[in-house]
């Protein structure tokens, strides 16, 4: 139980990186519209695996809290 109790100034810090994954998000959405508006089919796939890939991201990242 003694352990648990210390504290250390250069113990563990964490940073919340909520609101970058959001933006990141938030612009592959807007890309994938705006790919979608241009009849670009390959910028319609590259936005679709990226908000994949940020999916995941945050599937990992807000499966340790």
């Amino acid at each position: 139980d003694s352990v648990r109790e210390v504290y250390h100034e250069a113990g563990i810090r964490y940073r919340d990186w909520t609101a970058a994954v959001v933006i990141l998000w938030a612009l592959a959405i807007m890309f994938r519209f705006v790919a979608l508006g241009t009849h670009s089919f390959e910028g319609y796939i590259l936005a679709g695996f990226g908000m994949a890939t940020i999916m995941v991201m945050r599937f990992f990242a807000f499966r340790g809290r």
